[in-house]
């Protein structure tokens, strides 16, 4: 079987004796973060080049409170992002920061997914069955952040090199972001097809709670994606520019899947859609992929 990327490397092993800071950071120790470097080495689904023909939709829900197993059912604050499967950890946690207004106001947003900052204490963590008797748990971030929330030594992957198709391989696996400003659950809503779901205009936001603004959410899209693309989108000639950039604004805020899975159709009403895929999540009513 071929291997895949990340190499052994991604995995940065303890270097002193793990002293878990505290009780929730007892399941990370090296034996898992190992089994979880196994599973990516080895049980890839597609390589990296085909990931980034497809999109994930990620349903992103903050926890209220750290202690929570209602999340699904109570999502006070949500944002629902459409990337591809190429997407670095450290990317998406840069990606969903800024949908969140987690960045600090002194530091410019960086649409470059390789360059920018995340917000001070940003990390991962993966604690997941995944078959055959092997559970695995994983925390993804830097040295820094890590050691900092879950103790020195603690074993953990760089944020830079860990995947989104490595780790989000299918419906309902979901992983946790934690930083400064709270913490995020982040669960696949579903992942296209080859080619579907226009995997090049990415990360854009597709659904959100109803506290953020119609203005804000375009705004935010235009500064995930940098420059909205619009050459192609040749409607009517005696659009004006105005009129013209509303309808591409429109056509990015499109979600593909709702709540259930189900792939969406471009032809219903968007505020519909919004309304649909802002429900709560229902796991194992449809499949995706």
């Amino acid at each position: 079987m071929p291997k895949f990327y990340p190499p052994k490397p991604a995995l940065q092993h303890a270097t002193d004796f793990f002293e878990p800071k505290s009780q929730q950071y007892m399941a990370f120790t090296e034996d898992l973060a190992v089994a979880c470097n196994d599973w990516i080495d080895n049980g890839q689904p597609m390589t990296e080049n085909e990931s980034k023909k497809r999109c994930w939709q990620l349903r992103c829900i903050v926890d209220d409170e750290e202690d929570s197993e209602d999340y699904l059912d109570e999502q006070s604050k949500l944002r629902i992002l459409v990337v591809n499967g190429a997407t670095s950890f450290f990317a998406l946690a840069k990606f969903l920061s800024e949908t969140l207004g987690w960045r600090a106001e002194d530091k410019p947003y960086c649409a470059q997914p390789s360059k920018g900052t995340v917000p001070p204490g940003s990390h991962w963590t993966l604690h997941r069955d995944v078959g055959n008797g092997i559970c695995i748990a994983a925390l993804i971030g830097t040295a820094q952040s890590v050691y900092q929330s879950a103790g020195n030594g603690a074993p953990y992957f760089t944020e830079k090199l860990v995947k989104v198709f490595q780790i989000l391989r299918r419906r309902g696996d979901d992983i946790t972001f934690t930083c400064k400003y709270g913490r995020v659950t982040v669960v696949v809503d579903g992942v296209t097809r080859s080619n579907e779901g226009e995997p090049r205009f990415v990360p854009r936001l597709v659904g959100a709670d109803d506290g953020l603004l119609k203005d804000d959410w375009t705004v935010l899209n235009q500064r995930l994606m940098e420059k909205m693309p619009k050459q192609w989108y040749l409607v009517r000639a005696d659009l004006t520019e105005e009129e013209r950039q509303d309808i591409v604004d429109s056509h990015y805020k499109y979600p593909l899947f709702d709540n259930r899975g189900n792939a969406l159709d471009k032809r219903q009403n968007i505020a519909e859609l919004h309304r649909i895929v802002a429900l709560p999540f229902r796991i194992g009513e449809a499949h995706s992929g």
